[in-house]
């Protein structure tokens, strides 16, 4: 049997509820060679009925793989390993993959020979309402591209990324990090391999109060590990670690800004200072400087 061109792979902890329309969305692409590579992360709800039922109802295209809860970065990984295709597309359990998704990646490969391809995705809000992601502008110059990553000029997202089996012989999903554990791999992936964007859109991403992106402990675990793994020095060249400071300042107002919307006031602002001690310009500049002073006063 000749390897699929394309290997999705849906990582899943607990998304019984929604499981069934992510992979649904996935194994019904048009595409004449992919296959579907659900990884459960252990989880403890009826995901398990959901993956056997849909395994009679998509024999052949899907395969179920069971890890013990390790985190959504261990089981991509895990994904990786169980995979065949040329090209890997990951998506959320939360998520949809869009009709034709991967016709359009399959058509960007054959006007480019990019590594990786960047496409857009479609917002839905909790209200039903829906935003359209703007194509990124891709450098050819792998320090711009990482650069521009890092000041999310350049936006990544699971689903709307195509990338070569050969990205993961030098990079991987982070296992550290329980929240953001994708990052470090998007940001080597600009930094290390060729690159180009498409303006379509591939996925439908889903805003709701359970997903785990918005999980303010993760955020808390995660703190400043998150640019110990961007810039690991093992995998980054040397010259692009003059970009550490500044993402560290950016890291840290992001952690900030969280913990300000969960209520979390003493706490955030000592994040907000650990930026401006790193950062004093940027952090001054940055729209966080007035939700800052405000919270003095709530």
């Amino acid at each position: 049997m000749n390897k699929p061109q394309f290997s999705i792979v849906i990582p899943n902890y607990n998304y019984a509820a929604l499981l069934r329309r992510a992979v649904t969305s996935a194994c019904n692409q048009k595409h004449n060679s992919f296959e579907v590579i659900v990884v459960d992360d252990g989880s403890t709800d009826e995901s398990s009925i959901v993956l056997d039922d849909l395994l009679l109802v998509y024999p052949g295209t899907l395969k179920v793989v069971y890890q013990p809860n390790a985190g959504a970065g261990a089981a991509r990984n895990n994904g990786v390993k169980h995979s065949c295709g040329e090209y890997l597309v990951f998506l959320d359990a939360d998520d949809e993959l869009l009709d034709g998704a991967l016709e359009l990646f399959d058509s960007a490969l054959e006007s480019t020979e990019a590594d990786v391809v960047v496409a857009t995705n479609i917002t839905r809000f909790v209200d039903g309402s829906e935003k359209a992601g703007k194509k990124s502008r891709i450098s050819s110059d792998p320090d711009q591209r990482f650069s521009e990553f890092l000041d999310k000029k350049i936006r990544c997202a699971n689903g709307a990324m195509a990338l070569h089996r050969k990205v993961f012989q030098t990079c991987q999903f982070s296992e550290n990090l329980r929240q953001a554990e994708d990052l470090p791999l998007f940001a080597h992936a600009m930094a290390l391999f060729d690159c180009a964007a498409i303006a379509d859109p591939t996925v439908r991403v889903y805003k709701h109060s359970g997903s785990r992106r918005h999980d303010v402990s993760a955020t808390r675990a995660a703190g400043l590990k998150l640019v110990d793994e961007v810039f690991n020095p093992a995998i980054l060249p040397a010259a692009l670690m003059r970009y550490r400071d500044a993402y560290s300042a950016r890291r840290c107002l992001s952690i900030f800004r969280s913990l300000q919307k969960a209520g979390e006031a003493a706490e955030s602002r000592s994040w907000y200072l650990k930026a401006l001690k790193q950062q004093p310009l940027l952090t001054l500049r940055s729209k966080h400087t007035a939700k800052f002073l405000l919270s003095f006063f709530r």
